[in-house]
């Protein structure tokens, strides 16, 4: 591995694994709710559900949100960790070695802004502690999230690039 090439992702199929806590357990709480509800659906309507999740690239379980997505070529190039939410600015405020650091800016609903440190291991993977300042039911919130990121391979399937 190029020290030079220290920061760069491989073009491909990424699967990105998200956690997030609140510090009030109120996220905790409406994903054990969306759970349950996904758990008392009809298998015919859950597996429609789950379906039209995977077409997307998402799957929900009780350990987070497993999120997989297509990354073009010139989109791996620019080196920035994809956002979930197309609402978000970041803006990356330094770099050394193989960590970024990055501020993020979502104009919501609701809006939220936060900071985020990346730690790239090599072309293939990374692991990323970001927090997160919101509104959840009203309330000022502060969520922790964990995201880790690994290459999957260079064909991605039947999952396009997102459009941006």
């Amino acid at each position: 591995m190029g020290s030079g090439h220290a920061q760069s992702m491989k073009p491909g199929l990424w699967e990105h694994k998200v956690v997030t806590k609140s510090d009030s357990g109120v996220m905790e709480q409406a994903m054990a709710e969306m759970r349950k509800q996904m758990a008392s659906m009809p298998p015919e309507q859950r597996r429609q559900m789950e379906a039209m999740m995977a077409s997307q690239g998402m799957a929900v379980d009780a350990s987070g949100q497993t999120i997989k997505v297509c990354l073009t070529p010139e989109e791996a190039k620019q080196v920035d960790i994809p956002l979930a939410d197309d609402d978000c600015k970041q803006q990356v405020v330094q770099r050394s070695g193989n960590r970024m650091k990055v501020t993020f800016q979502c104009s919501g609903p609701p809006p939220s802004r936060g900071q985020s440190e990346v730690t790239f291991q090599g072309d293939t993977g990374y692991t990323a502690q970001s927090v997160i300042h919101t509104t959840m039911e009203g309330r000022p919130e502060r969520l922790q999230m964990t995201q880790t990121g690994k290459w999957l391979g260079a064909q991605c399937g039947n999952l396009q690039p997102r459009n941006r």
